[in-house]
């Protein structure tokens, strides 16, 4: 601050001299002007005084002529001469006029010759000055015009006018140099105030809003600029809150958001994104910057994203994604636009893989239960139908029909008894359960044991239990009852093999219950199918045994119901074990 006022002192008494010398030379160049007319006239009127006399003097012949000059110029102190009309001096009042050359191409002589008054101010070799030249035509009664001219130096003019522009260059100097010091006075009363107002206003410039602008001391410009400065800085504060508390809700806001929110310009360069877009298109953690076509590589995002930018009437698209496995997306988009019209684009994206995945299963699950119930109500059908043939003559053969009938209605009574059940534990699932209480969860496992060791010893399976006397646990005792018994129920079924092994145990607070048999196994392909509704690894033989295909489906839903998990691990040709755990404190 300080380098920068000395540099622009020295400009302010430059331009102080030059406006000055300026002003200076232009009003003695208009002085010098005025004293040059006022002579002009002085010395037309002294030439035509001398025109007058010569003009006598010639007309009557007189031969003192050169006295008479001689003696006017003596007394007017003015250089007279007499210059005939060739441009020869006849006379000369300072110099002998043979040593005059022709004055034929003076200004004065040439407009005196051709009847004006001439003047001019020119340096005379002569006499080595400036002179002030006068002319007028004398006409001879012989017709030769002559020319009378009168002189007189202006030396004294000029060497007023220098000593005035030098006087007043002086004054002008002086006057610089009091601006000067008038300037560096107030230069340093008000420099601290200035630098310190500087300091502030760099600190805020570079994001230090913490201070405050205030100055003690100083001129009332001074005052007033700091307090307006600082009144700025509290706005400025406020503001900034403001906004911070504005981006920190949309930045909550957006973080919570279930759907993705994706906003591009128009160069397709992603400017922001929130954590659910990031998860759903499976984007870099630092992606904003990059283009969104580079990250995501999707033609059909691309071709949208142009469209929306060219207001295409299309706002809403859906996406499947080749990620394994397939994520279905219902993008929407919309402009964003400014005064200058798009400046880019916001992409709000729903993932409806579990909706499609609903759909679908719904889909299945309505062909599954259709063709379940069909299945029974043809076979009871055929039998009443053949038991209208027969009539009632014939008990032996009406037995069959009727032992069909009541095979199937049980099949269909299953059936819809384990789809309410599938219902009850999916609606279960939705709220807290009121049928909760503490249980001995040992003797829930062996009573699902004891429904089953008929059909077991019919097979001639062999159960072996390896179960404590008592397990405390908080749950729902039928619903663990119920599923205890299908899984068992489906190993003596389906397992073809020798022998069931059922074992409970407690670790971690984690209860772990244990089915495994060494039947045929099950094939790594059906796996991951197996607790789905209606599965069936043989449909064949399960619809021969009377199954639903539902059994292993509430399993699992009974098993979530208390926070637990269901696994399954499989060898062909060595047996299954399928594997539940339960949370000490259910989730429910």
């Amino acid at each position: 601050m300080k380098k920068r006022s000395y540099r622009f002192s020295p400009s302010i008494v430059v331009f102080v001299l030059l406006f000055s010398s300026a002003v200076i030379w232009y009003q003695t160049d208009s002085l010098s002007s005025a004293f040059l007319d006022q002579i002009h006239k002085d010395m037309r009127e002294r030439t035509e005084l001398v025109r007058y006399m010569v003009s006598n003097l010639i007309r009557n012949n007189d031969k003192a002529v050169a006295d008479e000059l001689r003696r006017t110029a003596k007394v007017g102190g003015v250089r007279i001469s007499l210059i005939d009309h060739g441009g020869k001096v006849i006379f000369d009042s300072e110099e002998s006029p043979e040593n005059l050359g022709n004055h034929l191409d003076r200004p004065e002589v040439m407009s005196a010759l051709q009847g004006e008054f001439g003047k001019a101010v020119r340096f005379s070799e002569t006499v080595g000055q400036n002179q002030i030249y006068a002319a007028a035509r004398i006409d001879r009664p012989d017709g030769k015009p002559m020319v009378i001219r009168t002189g007189m130096s202006i030396q004294n003019l000029n060497n007023m006018i220098f000593l005035a522009r030098r006087d007043l260059i002086m004054a002008g100097v002086f006057m610089a140099l009091l601006i000067l010091a008038f300037y560096l006075i107030i230069r340093r009363r008000i420099s601290a105030s200035v630098q310190l107002l500087k300091n502030q206003a760099s600190a805020i410039a570079a994001g230090d809003l913490s201070g405050s602008i205030k100055i003690e001391n100083g001129s009332r410009l001074i005052l007033d600029l700091s307090s307006s400065l600082d009144r700025m800085l509290n706005n400025l504060k406020r503001q900034i809150r403001q906004l911070r508390l504005e981006k920190s809700k949309r930045d909550v806001i957006f973080a919570s958001m279930g759907e993705g929110v994706i906003a591009v310009d128009n160069s397709g360069i992603i400017i922001d994104l929130n954590p659910a877009a990031t998860q759903m298109l499976e984007l870099p953690t630092l992606a904003v910057g990059l283009s969104l076509r580079g990250v995501i590589r999707c033609r059909k995002l691309e071709e949208f994203v142009d469209k929306v930018i060219n207001r295409d009437p299309v706002s809403v698209i859906e996406l499947t994604l080749d990620t394994v496995p397939p994520k279905y997306l219902r993008v929407r988009g919309t402009i964003m636009e400014s005064e200058n019209g798009a400046v880019g684009t916001v992409l709000v994206l729903s993932d409806i893989t579990r909706l499609r995945k609903l759909e679908n299963f719904r889909s299945d699950f309505i062909a599954d239960v259709s063709h379940e119930i069909r299945t029974p109500l043809t076979a009871i059908t055929g039998a009443v139908e053949a038991l209208r043939d027969c009539g009632n003559d014939e008990p032996e053969l009406t037995r069959p029909f009727m032992e069909m009938i009541i095979r199937q209605s049980e099949r269909l009574n299953n059936l819809i008894k384990d789809i309410l059940s599938i219902s009850s534990l999916e609606y279960r699932g939705k709220a807290q359960s009121k049928d909760f209480a503490e249980i001995n969860l040992a003797q829930s496992v062996r009573n699902a044991v004891e429904l089953v060791k008929g059909a077991a010893e019919e097979q001639h399976i062999e159960l072996l239990a390896d179960i404590p006397d008592e397990l405390r646990y908080y749950g729902d005792p039928q619903l663990l009852e119920q599923a205890l018994y299908n899984l068992l129920e489906n190993a003596v079924k389906y397992s073809g093999g020798s022998r069931i092994k059922i074992s409970l145990k407690s670790d971690e607070n984690i209860n772990e219950i244990k089915v495994e048999d060494n039947g045929c196994g099950i094939s790594t392909e059906h796996l991951p199918r197996i607790f789905e509704r209606f599965y069936r690894v043989d449909k064949a033989r399960s619809r021969k045994l009377g199954g639903t295909g539902l059994g292993l489906a509430i399993v699992k839903h009974t098993v979530q119901h208390h926070g637990g998990t269901v696994t399954v691990s499989s060898t062909i040709s060595q047996g299954s074990i399928f594997t539940i755990r339960l949370p000490e404190k259910s989730n429910s």
